[in-house]
């Protein structure tokens, strides 16, 4: 019984999937949410501290390919978009 609302916040579920220590995260989104959410991830993610690569998959809005990308470069993961 769980209806969309609109909205994307991605930073709990990438916050909580870091807390697993993963290899790797991977992170399909339309990239539509709050920018502070690269420098939330940098700051829990750090090189310093046996980084997780957050993989990202960006979708058919291309102005928003820079956030992902930059979650992904920050990681050391790689960026995708598909259309």
């Amino acid at each position: 019984r769980v209806w969309p609302g609109g909205g994307t916040y991605p930073l709990q579920a990438l916050l909580h999937a870091l807390s697993l220590e993963p290899d790797a995260v991977y992170f399909l989104s339309d990239g539509r949410f709050d920018p502070a959410v690269i420098e939330a991830l940098r700051i829990q993610n750090p090189p310093s501290s046996g980084q997780i690569p957050i993989h990202t998959i960006a979708f058919v809005n291309q102005e928003t390919i820079g956030i992902m990308r930059m979650i992904a470069h920050n990681s050391g993961g790689k960026f995708r978009f598909v259309e």
